[in-house]
């Protein structure tokens, strides 16, 4: 389905679990969900699934009430973890406020917190059934950070289950 596959061959992916294995590493899957979903951009049907153009080349976001999103996406995470069966997922939902949310017709209007969460929620409930915990990384759920230009997204992570780890990151810019 997607247009430009740069998928590992099972062999590789087991090769690389036994190395993992070896060198006593725990393998912590990462898919962009939401945001920087450049992964999902090479669908076939992403225009369908695009909530708009962005003019920031790094970032690419599809409309979380596109079911047929919602599935692609869900049908990677339940393969990744048959595949690696990890302790830990990571989700990523970073960066959101550089990728158009709530404008398709479907959304606009609603508020982003509800759209965000209504998305997320079934994804981190799938993974603490398998018994996973759900990794976000913490700048869209910052009420301190000054750098984010909406803070539209930070009640939503009053709604995440207390389990769910936060991994902080930190962007410096240096003077030349």
């Amino acid at each position: 389905e997607f247009v430009r596959p740069t998928t590992l061959s099972r062999e590789d992916i087991e090769r690389f679990k036994a190395v993992a294995k070896k060198n006593n590493l725990a393998i912590i899957p990462y898919l962009q969900v939401l945001s920087h979903a450049l992964w999902l951009s090479r669908h076939r049907d992403w225009e369908e699934m695009s909530e708009g153009p962005t003019s920031m080349a790094w970032c690419r976001g599809y409309c979380p009430q596109n079911e047929h999103a919602a599935k692609i996406v869900d049908t990677v995470i339940t393969e990744t973890c048959d595949m690696f069966k990890p302790k830990l997922f990571h989700l990523a939902l970073d960066e959101m406020w550089g990728c158009p949310h709530g404008v398709c017709p479907k959304c606009q209007g609603k508020n982003l917190v509800d759209l965000v969460w209504n998305h997320v929620k079934p994804y981190h409930d799938k993974l603490f059934a398998r018994g996973i915990r759900p990794i976000v990384y913490h700048d869209e759920f910052d009420r301190t950070n000054p750098t984010r230009p909406q803070q539209a997204y930070v009640d939503v992570l009053d709604r995440m289950d207390k389990r769910v780890l936060v991994n902080c990151w930190q962007s410096q810019l240096f003077p030349a």
